[in-house]
């Protein structure tokens, strides 16, 4: 009888300890493929802090999948703050959001949900553990290829529309990559940038921005900079 009781209570003791431990997801045997469900308790099905490990300079494909039962008119936008990093909106029509990049910075990264859903308070801890590799050599990138066509070429102060075309090696688009548009401009005698705006691009890697020429010079260069984030070089 006593051995008994001595064996309910050691399985008493681990079912607790299991019940209070973090939530951990590691990548390391999956191909960096992770899949994280939302659920109506949080990731995973915990409320708590959620961790998923993978080693430094990993290739990650992260999905976020919609996965509630009871709280149908749920909607989220993940992002992962330290790699700059959003995902498109899940709810019940658009199910599923995957951002592919490489996990180049080590240290632990905090994902969470951008819109005051029901579930926002549960949906705030999770964490990104990226184990570093000692080597201190920073990830090559694929490198992009930017291209910007202005809607005309020629202007009396009218405004003009700049497309911006963003492109990998390969030809595949590069989405949600801030786009900075500058001139060329003299201030006191010393010749510099000037920001003339921001956009972003889409999932075709296009994005567009309303310019109204005000320098009054006969010539204006604009010049444009990407920050791709993830597996794209800037």
């Amino acid at each position: 009888m006593k051995k008994k009781f001595l064996i309910l209570i050691i399985i008493l003791v681990l079912a607790i300890i299991a019940a209070y431990a973090p939530n951990h997801a590691d990548a390391s045997h999956a191909k960096g493929h992770i899949i994280v469900k939302i659920d109506d308790e949080g990731f995973n099905g915990t409320s708590g802090d959620f961790t998923i490990e993978v080693d430094q300079g990993q290739t990650i494909e992260l999905t976020f999948q919609w996965a509630h039962q009871a709280l149908g008119g749920e909607e989220h936008v993940m992002v992962l703050e330290g790699y700059k990093l959003e995902w498109d909106k899940i709810n019940s029509s658009h199910q599923q959001a995957t951002v592919k990049f490489i996990a180049d910075k080590s240290g632990t990264f905090t994902f969470k949900c951008d819109l005051e859903c029901d579930l926002h308070r549960h949906l705030q801890k999770g964490h990104l553990l990226v184990r570093s590799n000692n080597s201190g050599g920073a990830s090559a990138r694929a490198p992009t290829v930017l291209k910007v066509e202005p809607s005309e070429w020629t202007t009396k102060g009218q405004p003009i529309l700049l497309t911006t075309i963003l492109k990998d090696n390969q030809g595949a688009a590069v989405a949600k990559a801030i786009v900075h548009y500058y001139v060329d401009a003299e201030f006191a005698g010393t010749r510099g940038k000037m920001e003339i705006g921001v956009a972003r691009t889409d999932a075709n890697g296009v994005a567009f921005l309303d310019y109204r020429p005000t320098l009054d010079v006969a010539k204006q260069t604009i010049l444009v900079e990407s920050e791709a984030s993830g597996i794209y070089a800037e």
